[in-house]
Formats: structure tokens, C-alpha cells, sequence
């Protein structure tokens, strides 16, 4: 939820929240936020308007209006369109079209594509004029999230078993004497996605070696794990259930990275996708051969 001001995140499974202030407006946003981000669009100059075809929205007709800026050299694009009841004149869909530079610290990792379908309906207008209608509560029994560091370097990993998708087992005692670059991740995490390619192609680089690379997925069910691999084609495993596992070594992030020596001890540890993620980490791997 976004009021405006703070961004509040729920975490149904674990029952915690983080209440933070937003690097940019919340996926899912109230209609007065969403009119808000429109208006600015229209008070700048390199936005367009466009009277596109009526359309039909729940049987009722409706002006479809498009509110677009496209950067065509990078073919990059910011798109809204709104779909208004011819009726009520009042905005009953509305259509966010995003393609993006995704950057960190300035650096610039690729770019993300977002579409988000809104449907407004059961309207009730109110004759007092509020800036913000919009008010954050906290739900009953959710408790602040409080994140914990990554595991120390030099600290022994914690011994697992897990499985992958595809039913293959795997356990870290089986990989003594291995260098082990573990990844948590998960479906619908940017930086994972940027991550994929990089490990895939490590994957196949040592794969038959003493290196071994595990994704663990800790988030999302084996279903969708399926269908993501099968979408992404995927060839390399990626192990699932592992929500227990990330608790242990307190992973409060996609990705999470751990390298693990050849004596089962921690040596390296990230939070996040960067740049030079294959140079520094491979680097990183052939030190510990």
C-alpha cells in the first residue's frame, strides 16, 4: 500500500511488514495516486496524448485515451492508458505500460518490462475534499521485519538437503571438498532475472568440476517453478521449498549469494546483482580451488 508519503510491504507468510520510504510508486496504487502520476505526465512536455478507439469495460463504452512518451533510440516507453466511462466521465480502467533502464547505484544492469491492468468499479463520491484518502494501518498480529545480516565470513555453513523441481536431491555434505556458490532467489525478482543468464552460463563452465552452483528458490511454490523454468528455459536446477533454508542463513533478499570453500566454511557473501557480478565472482571461485 502507498499513501502517498510511505510505502507499507506485508508478509502474509511470516506475518511482518516494512514501512519505508519508496524508491518509486507501489505496483498496486489507489485510483487518486494513480491520477496523481497521470497529471504529472500530462504537465510535462514529452508526454503525448492520443484519442485511441472507444472500448467497452464491464458492457460500459468508454474514450480510451493514451498518455505516452516512448524513447525510440533506447526503445524505452512510460504509457497510460485510461479508459473513461462516456457516462459518468469518471476513469473506470486505467493501463500502466513501463520498459525501463533497471539500475543500481548508477550503474545501469538492463531493463524491465512491467504491464499492470487496474478495474474501477462500485464508485462512491464523497462531497468532502481530502488531500490524501488514503490512511496505513498496520493489520493485527503482523510485527515490524527486522533484517538480520548475511552469516559471517569463516562461519561453518549450515548442512542442508534439498530438492529440485525436477526431483533431483542434493545436500551440502555430498559436496565436501567442492567450492559451492549458493543463490537464493525468486520467481518475479528484477535483479534474479539479471542474475540468470550470468549463472547459467557459469553453471555450464563448471559443471563436472569441483565447483558447484545451487539455486535455491524461497519464495514460490513448485509449481510456479515449474512454469517459470519452462518459460525461461531454464537448464539448470533449481531447488525449491526453501524458505526454511533462507531462514537459517538469514537471507531477507533476492538474490542472496553465499561462496563456500572447500573446508564447508563461508567465504564471500552478497545481497544483490551487480555489474561485474561474473568477473569478480568467478575471480572469487578460482581463488578457492
Amino acid at each position: 500500500m502507498f499513501d502517498g508519503q510511505k510505502e507499507l510491504e506485508l508478509y502474509f507468510k511470516d506475518s511482518v511488514y516494512r514501512l519505508k520510504d519508496p524508491q518509486k510508486k507501489l505496483f498496486v496504487s489507489p485510483l487518486h495516486e494513480l491520477s496523481a502520476r497521470v497529471k504529472e505526465a500530462l504537465i510535462q512536455s514529452k508526454f503525448v496524448v492520443i484519442k485511441m478507439a472507444d472500448s467497452s469495460i464491464n458492457k460500459a463504452l468508454c474514450y480510451h485515451i493514451l498518455v505516452h512518451h516512448e524513447d525510440t533510440v533506447k526503445k524505452l516507453y512510460d504509457r497510460f492508458h485510461l479508459f473513461i466511462d462516456m457516462k459518468s466521465d469518471l476513469i473506470t480502467a486505467l493501463r500502466t505500460e513501463v520498459r525501463g533502464e533497471l539500475s543500481k547505484e548508477g550503474m545501469v544492469l538492463g531493463t524491465l518490462s512491467e504491464k499492470i491492468d487496474y478495474v474501477f468499479s462500485d464508485f462512491r463520491i464523497s462531497t468532502e475534499h481530502k488531500r490524501n484518502p488514503v490512511t496505513i494501518e498496520i493489520p493485527q498480529g503482523f510485527k515490524p521485519d527486522v533484517r538480520i545480516p548475511m552469516l559471517a565470513k569463516g562461519t561453518v555453513a549450515p548442512q542442508w538437503t534439498l530438492t529440485s523441481a525436477d526431483g533431483r536431491k542434493l545436500s551440502l555434505a555430498a559436496l565436501k571438498n567442492k567450492v559451492v556458490l549458493m543463490e537464493f532467489t525468486f520467481n518475479g525478482c528484477p535483479a534474479c532475472m539479471l542474475a540468470l543468464p550470468v549463472l547459467e552460463k557459469m553453471h555450464k563452465k563448471y559443471d563436472g568440476t569441483d565447483v558447484v552452483i545451487v539455486s535455491v528458490n524461497y519464495v514460490d511454490t513448485k509449481e510456479a517453478v515449474d512454469k517459470f523454468i519452462k518459460t525461461n528455459k531454464v537448464k539448470s536446477p533449481i531447488y525449491i521449498n526453501g524458505r526454511p533454508l533462507a531462514k537459517v542463513y538469514q537471507v531477507s533478499a533476492g538474490p542472496s549469494f553465499y561462496l563456500i570453500n572447500k573446508k564447508g566454511e563461508i567465504d564471500w557473501t552478497s545481497e544483490g546483482f551487480f555489474e561485474d557480478f561474473e568477473s569478480r565472482v568467478t575471480a572469487s571461485i578460482e581463488a578457492l580451488r
